[in-house]
């Protein structure tokens, strides 16, 4: 039964996201929106020989015997022209071509006439097997059918109707369907609830030839539009039924790769393979007749049109609980706004399946990962509701007497409002008598739209101290460590850090709250007393850094930074000369006590807690917590032993060093967890500096305690670059600690029947169930693993999660935030393919395999073979229960899990997991590796997206409306304002329907479109922009032109390729400076490009300026990165779809 509180009336079980993946662009087929395709290398079909591939709306091609193919008996047949006369293309194109694509309201209720007879149909082919046998990856084209078409039912919900080229998510209108010739659409069930997806192909072929712009689907179209996706019928008949809608919705959605949609071959501008060219394709049909030779190659792929994710776009407003209730959310890299119904928003909480198993048996079955990702702080959008805080006064907010769940929007209430019944456990329980309130005629409270506990998923509750909270609430502490060794002093490390302190203070949260301290360490530990006067009263040195401690109380050095905002300047000015002054002559260059300086600095924070920043440019070698520096070894790299360096330092062996600094810095990380003080790290192990910090094992104390590991960027320690960095990450990080979480406490509930059984993510478990963390910040993700128990679901029953995050806000309140997600059961397979998350399943195998390389004693080489061996089981899976009646030879995909493979892929080349070789210099180093692998250890799910699939812009040749703000939005759409829309309730706040999100003011900037990460999209001529989510990398082309170098970076022509050796001396990356001055238009416009791409990060990212044939490491760097493409780390996108073939070929037998 359907629940109650979904808002509007919910459709049957069991519906899906209309239209299943939504296309990027503005209006054309492709991720950018172009109507047409550049010239490109040629790949090979996905499809046995012999087996005709169906160009979108145009004559099936049959398939020559290659060496390339796939399996399957060679080929016999040839190919020519088409048959001329009655065939319904050939009014309007000589070549047997479809007329231009209509733009239609609705789709035909009815296939083409005929499929068999020469004088109507797809060239005149005899049978349908031998007209449209689909093969290999089917992105669109005709259904398959033994017996001619399959009559559309017209008791079923069409497609999502074609849109305009204006928005990619307009809402379609309902109207009647057109006339004329019909359009083709892929798809077929066969009764037993499997069928491929009916999905338009992206575009056709126009009587010129030309590639036409293809239909875009929507998210939040309304349900009637929506194929059903209930139970399979009892029929065992080709066609539509109760399975499957029009074409077979009833099963999961395929994605067939090999028989691609006109203009997916190449050697053509969107056209389909040339009938004639020498060599290729020679023969032809005859009085309608089969092909009669088969002398010539394969038709190619086309790589444009392979399935990719989807960055940026048109706008989708997501609505929450709006039906259908069945809606896997917008990808996290897309362009969306949520609106929270009751449901909350998946900024804050993303299921891997939009249907959950109702059984233990069917979620063993798929072999799709059951995990929710939890980002409790994530800051919503501008247009978005903000979320409310709620005051229950000193009673605290309603939790069940049971469970202790929190009241949420899915709560029943019985008894005319006097008893409320816990949607998790099921246990009736009283209601306060101030808090009750009479229920209408639905069963629901009046007051319901007036209250945010609910009608909201997401809310704060303030909770009384008295019960929430063991201490005084803490205060925002900030104290930074900075490293004054001779090293430090002479390079400038040292006053780049204090010049980025001082720039960064009027970003410290806590208004008159804020308390601030500096503290520096070389082989001793010095702190500093101001007095009133902002003059330095007294430098206090602590020379025992074998048993570290403050030379002066807390209150002494720690002040508030109202008081002492105008002295800190003086401060920092005056701290050189004092340490040079202090026993310099007998300090070593590279001293640095910096693990003494830190166990002091956490000893004095003992019952007040705070956040450090410890920054240090020379690895810890004196005092406690010094480093063993043999644990490095380049021999080890590319070896089995490898993870020895990178990982934690063990407490037991034989390596006695090595086991003092392990014990050491265990025992810090916990304390630093007891007392709530956060610890973030700024080290100057770049890569080019080969020494070894051990970056794995001091980086122990902020994976658990909340912080970061940076690796800081730039030429030299004292360069501009270097104060760049540090000034923009402490930054970043003082105005994201406005709205992180200090103190904090998460408990994860499910409802009865499953459980949270691990938690990935910052903090430490002291409690079972229980993640303790001393700050959690905006970006901060914990990934849920969720186990079946066993006892199986009611069907068409929900599943409801709730996150409670109790913590500390800058202001000092103790708070709860809860968000709630209620998710459907299902106990058919093919409905839990269907409405499968990929961002969040790849997101989620990406963190374990990085949780695995922190922890487990295994190399990466073996970890990636894990990843891979779970997608393989995944897709294998599918293939054997959900398609099994497919031919053998055929790629079959899940529609939803489409582009698993090529993160997969990008899994395989991330900086963090890529493998080194044996060998020679490592691609990546131990430190470098351990900083990753800490970042993305907590990393959300559209930041480890951005990670794995980087995004490239071209950014020489900017639009003039790219890189400004966008214009303002036109009026809403008739149809934005439907039943179920939150309207303007009685104190809650930032409460607005659809409608005032599209009367809202638009923000950022307007980006270029995303290009694939392959060599082919670049040009000698070009300037590139890649993001892969860490860093910006500026790649200029050699033969750019003068008036662009000028514009962009003030010289007139590209530098030269670099010197010997270059790459290895620690040289700056390049001479090229973006330009900063004012009246340069397009380096204005690249500049806001990379601020808005800056903008909402984890952390900050630099920009490298990258010259092509520099020969420089970042170079090689940038290379690396264009994933789709062969590596030494990987294959290409299109050489592992056909390895994945013969892989899921082999276990079928």
């Amino acid at each position: 039964m359907a629940d109650p509180n979904w808002r509007g009336s919910p459709p049957p079980s069991g519906t899906q996201r209309p239209g299943g993946a939504a296309m990027n662009g503005t209006g054309g087929p492709f991720q950018d929106g172009r109507t047409s395709l550049p010239a490109s290398k040629s790949v090979p079909a996905f499809s046995p020989p012999g087996q005709p591939i169906q160009a979108a709306l145009g004559t099936p091609i049959p398939l020559s015997s290659s060496s390339a193919r796939l399996g399957g008996p060679p080929s016999t047949a040839g190919l020519g022209p088409p048959s001329s006369g009655s065939s319904p293309f050939s009014a309007s194109s000589s070549t047997g071509m479809p007329p231009p694509a209509r733009r239609v309201s609705s789709p035909p209720l009815a296939g083409p006439p005929s499929y068999g007879s020469g004088s109507s149909g797809y060239g005149g082919a005899p049978n349908a097997n031998a007209a449209i046998a689909a093969s290999g990856m089917r992105l669109g084209g005709p259904p398959t059918s033994s017996n001619g078409p399959p009559a559309i039912s017209r008791k079923f919900s069409p497609p999502p109707p074609p849109l305009s080229s204006q928005s990619v998510f307009a809402k379609p209108s309902m109207t009647a369907p057109p006339t004329g010739p019909p359009r083709s659409w892929s798809g077929h069930g066969n009764g037993n609830g499997n069928g491929t997806a009916g999905v338009f192909p992206p575009g056709g072929v126009g009587a010129n030839g030309q590639q036409q712009q293809g239909q875009k689907l929507a998210y939040g179209a309304p349900p009637s539009f929506a194929p059903p996706m209930g139970p399979p019928s009892s029929g065992n008949g080709v066609g539509p039924g109760p399975s499957g809608g029009p074409g077979g919705y009833g099963g999961a959605s395929m994605a067939r790769v090999a028989s691609m949609p006109a203009g997916v071959y190449g050697g053509g501008q969107g056209a389909a393979p040339p009938m004639s060219a020498p060599g290729q394709y020679q023969g032809g049909y005859s009085n309608g007749g089969m092909p009669a030779s088969a002398t010539a190659p394969r038709p190619k792929i086309n790589p444009e049109q392979i399935p990719r994710p989807i960055v940026g776009g048109e706008r989708v407003i997501y609505q929450t609980c709006t039906p259908p209730s069945v809606k896997t959310p917008p990808t996290p890299t897309s362009n969306y706004v949520a609106l929270d119904e009751g449901n909350c928003s998946p900024r804050f909480m993303r299921s891997t399946m939009a249907q959950l198993p109702m059984t233990a048996d069917a979620m063993g079955a798929c072999k799709i990962p059951m995990a929710v990702t939890v980002q409790p702080m994530a800051i919503v959008g501008p247009e978005e509701i903000p979320v409310n805080l709620v005051d229950f006064g000193e009673a605290g907010p309603l939790r069940c007497e049971m469970c202790r769940a929190y009241i949420n929007s899915f709560a029943k209430y019985v008894q005319n409002g006097e008893k409320w019944i816990c949607n998790f456990c099921k246990h009736e329980g009283p209601v306060p008598h101030a808090y009750q309130c009479p229920l209408d005629g639905a069963g629901l409270r009046r007051d319901r739209d007036q209250r945010a506990e609910l009608c909201r998923g997401s809310v704060d509750f303030v909770v009384p101290k008295a019960v929430y909270s063991l201490r005084p609430e803490q205060q925002p502490i900030f104290v930074f460590c900075v490293d004054v060794s001779p090293r430090a002093l002479e390079t400038g490390f040292s006053a780049a850090c204090l010049a980025a302190i001082e720039a960064s203070l009027d970003s410290v949260p806590g208004g008159e709250r804020a308390r601030v301290g500096v503290i520096t360490f070389d082989k001793c530990l010095q702190v500093y007393r101001v007095d009133e006067e902002g003059n330095v009263s007294q430098m206090a040195v602590a020379p025992d850094t074998e048993e570290p401690y403050a030379p002066l109380p807390a209150a002494q050095w720690i002040l508030p930074l109202n008081s002492c905002r105008s002295s800190l300047p003086r401060l920092f000015q005056a701290i050189p000369d004092l340490v040079s002054k202090n026993g310099r002559q007998t300090t070593p260059a590279s001293a640095c006590a910096s693990g003494a300086a830190l166990r002091a600095t956490v000893d004095c924070l003992d019952g007040i807690g705070g956040r450090v920043f410890l920054m240090a440019q020379s690895p810890a070698d004196v005092g406690a917590g010094a480093v063993s520096r043999g644990r490095e070894e380049g021999g080890m790299y590319g070896g089995d032993k490898e993870f020895h360096m990178y990982q934690p330092a063990p407490d037991v062996g034989k390596d006695v060093a090595a086991v003092a600094t392990g014990v050491f810095y265990k025992a810090l990380a916990k304390d630093c967890a007891a007392r709530q003080v956060c610890v973030d790290l700024m080290l100057w192990c770049n890569g080019r500096v080969r020494e070894f910090y051990d970056a794995g094992t001091i980086g122990m104390v902020s994976r658990v305690t909340g912080g970061r590991v940076t690796c800081l960027r730039g030429g030299e320690p004292g360069g501009r670059d270097t104060e760049s960095h540090l000034r923009e990450q402490l930054t970043g990080a003082l105005r994201d600690h406005a709205h992180s979480a200090s103190e904090a406490i998460l408990k994860v509930r499910c409802t009865a029947g499953f459980s949270c059984t691990q938690r990935l993510g910052p903090g430490i478990e002291n409690m079972p169930g229980e993640l303790e963390v001393a700050n959690i910040t905006p970006h901060h993700t914990i990934v849920c693993r969720l186990e079946h128990d066993g006892r199986k679901l009611e069907e068409g029953g929900m599943v409801y999660i709730q996150s409670a995050l109790l913590y500390t806000s800058t202001s000092g309140q103790r708070r709860v935030r809860c968000h709630t997600l209620g998710l459907p059961v299902t106990g058919l397979l093919p409905n839990i393919f269907r409405s499968t998350d990929v961002e969040t399943v790849s997101a989620v195998m990406a963190r374990q395999a990085v949780s695995r390389a922190l922890g487990n004693k295994m190399a990466v080489d073996s970890i990636l073979k894990q990843v891979e061996e779970s997608m393989l089981a995944m897709l294998f899976a599918y293939r054997k229960k959900c398609a099994s009646d497919s031919p053998a030879g055929q790629l079959i995909l899940p529609e939803a899990l489409r582009v698993l493979p090529l993160f997969t892929l990008c899994t395989h080349k991330m900086l963090a997991l890529r493998p080194n070789s044996k060998g020679g210099a490592p691609d990546v180093r131990a430190d470098e590796r351990a900083a990753r692998l800490l970042a993305n250890h907590s990393l959300s799910v559209e930041g480890m997206v951005k990670v794995l699939y980087p995004s490239l812009y071209s950014v020489h040749d900017l639009p003039p409306d790219i890189g400004d703000a966008p214009p303002p939005r036109p009026p809403p759409p008739a149809a934005a304002s439907e039943p179920g829309a939150v309207g303007a309730g009685v104190g809650l706040e930032g409460a607005r329907g659809v409608e005032g999100i599209w009367g809202s003011p638009r923000s950022g900037v307007d980006v270029p479109v995303a290009l694939p990460p392959t060599s082919e999209k670049l040009s000698s001529s070009g300037v590139f922009l890649l993001d892969n989510g860490e860093e910006l990398l500026l790649y200029v082309g050699r033969s750019v032109s003068r008036e662009v170098m000028s514009e962009l970076f003030g010289v007139d022509a590209v530098p030269g390729p670099s010197p010997p050796g270059y790459g290895n001396e620690g040289a700056s990356t390049s001479v090229l400076q973006l330009r900063q001055e004012d009246g340069y238009e397009q380096a204005r416009r690249v500049r806001n490009v990379i601020e808005h791409l800056r903008r909402g990060s984890a952390a900050h990212k630099p920009l490298v300026v990258v010259v092509a044939n520099s020969g420089v490491p970042e170079e090689a760097r940038f290379v690396s990165l264009m994933v789709e493409d062969k590596t030494k780390h990987g294959t290409s996108y299109v050489d592992e779809l056909c390895n994945l073939h013969h892989k899921i070929q082999s276990r079928m037998g």
